[in-house]
C-alpha cells in the first residue's frame, strides 16, 4: 500500500538502526500485519496495543519531518 510505503520506508531508512532488539522485533511483527490494520493503527484508529511504542516512534519521527520541512519552507 503506497500510504504504508510513504510513513514506513523514510521511519526504516533513517531510525532502524537506532531501535532496540525488541523495537525492532515488534516493527518486523508489524509488518506481516494486514495493511488496512497496521495503517489504522498509525492513524490512531484501531487500538495499537503491544505495537504502541513503535507506532508512537513512527508518528514522532513523521511528526519530526514535517517540522523540519515547514522551517526549510
Amino acid at each position: 500500500m503506497l500510504e504504508l510505503d510513504i510513513l514506513l520506508q523514510p521511519f526504516v531508512e533513517n531510525c532502524y538502526d537506532t531501535l532496540t532488539d525488541a523495537q525492532k522485533r515488534t516493527l518486523h511483527e508489524m509488518l506481516n500485519l494486514d495493511d488496512v490494520e497496521l495503517l489504522d493503527m498509525i492513524r490512531k484508529r484501531r487500538d495499537s496495543g503491544k505495537f504502541k511504542e513503535v507506532v508512537q516512534a513512527i508518528l514522532d519521527y513523521r511528526q519530526r519531518m514535517q517540522s523540519l520541512k515547514q522551517r526549510r519552507d
